[in-house]
């Protein structure tokens, strides 16, 4: 996991938050890595790698703990998720974040608004069963957009 360049490693200087060792598995023997944990003022929460960059860790939030990045709070990032996939929508605020145009997809699934094309509240769930082909259609041309444009920051569980 130690990048080497030009026989020397290279390291970097982070403030630090947590910090754990992690050993890399390998045939030969184990190297140490050192690993830094950004996740109380970050987002999404990251690992800063020696010689690496950044590596986007997952977290599993409840609905009740996603709706807390609905935008209310400006110290917090914004998610929407997808098919149980949460999405850092934070860069496009001006259309998540309070009084946006899609403001009421902030901080929830929105996979059945977004596959209908509907800013109802009923429809904001992630609830897809009776969806039309079209609308699935639909559905997975969003889910292409917000991967191309927005980092994967987790998943939302039960």
């Amino acid at each position: 996991l130690t990048q080497k360049k030009k026989g020397k490693k290279k390291e970097r200087n982070v403030p630090q938050l947590y910090s754990t060792r992690v050993y890399s598995i390998t045939k030969s023997k184990p190297k140490l890595v050192v690993v830094e944990l950004k996740t109380l003022f970050c987002s999404p929460p990251f690992l800063l790698v020696s010689g690496f960059s950044s590596i986007y860790l997952s977290m599993d939030l409840t609905p009740q703990q996603l709706i807390q990045f609905n935008g209310s709070d400006p110290s917090k990032p914004i998610y929407v998720a997808i098919n149980g996939r949460i999405y850092d929508v934070t860069a496009g605020k001006s259309f998540y974040g309070p009084g946006g145009a899609y403001s009421m997809f902030a901080g929830k699934d929105a996979s059945r608004a977004l596959a209908k094309m509907s800013k109802n509240e009923e429809d904001v769930c992630p609830n897809i069963d009776g969806l039309s082909e079209k609308e699935m259609d639909v559905l997975n041309d969003w889910v292409k957009k917000f991967e191309a444009k927005y980092p994967v920051v987790g998943r939302v569980v039960s």
